[in-house]
């Protein structure tokens, strides 16, 4: 018996991959789909020693408990981010949307995509006084 879904199969990502800068469900993708395109899961996004940005950032903003959702929360924001770089707060809010968390509630996660906002709204880590 499962305790967690590990995969919903569907438009929304749980976990995703990119293929060629897309968010996508590998779970339901059929291999031939996508013969001859880039792959990027996210053990090709970072290393511990160089971390990608999004990975450094959701580390900072305390976005991961547990890490079940994390490598899906970091490829979403990253695709997100490649095909949208000036990105308001609002869309980032947005982006993550089908990828679930049991964890933290959201808000860390939330404040962490929001901080590669291009728009003027302050996150509450905008302060000087930490």
């Amino acid at each position: 018996m499962v305790s967690y879904l590990p995969c919903h199969p569907g438009p929304l990502p749980a976990s995703p991959d990119l293929i060629q800068h897309t968010a996508i469900n590998a779970c339901i993708t059929l291999l031939v789909s996508i013969a001859g395109m880039s792959i990027t899961t996210i053990e090709g996004l970072g290393t511990i020693q160089r971390p990608h940005p999004v990975q450094s950032r959701m580390a900072q903003y305390n976005a991961s408990q547990c890490g079940f959702c994390t490598p899906g929360m970091v490829m979403s924001l990253y695709a997100y981010l490649r095909s949208h770089p000036h990105a308001t707060q609002e869309d980032l809010a947005t982006c993550l949307d089908g990828n679930l968390c049991r964890c933290t509630g959201y808000r860390s996660i939330i404040d962490a995509a929001k901080s590669f906002a291009q728009d003027d709204l302050p996150t509450p880590y905008d302060d000087d006084n930490g």
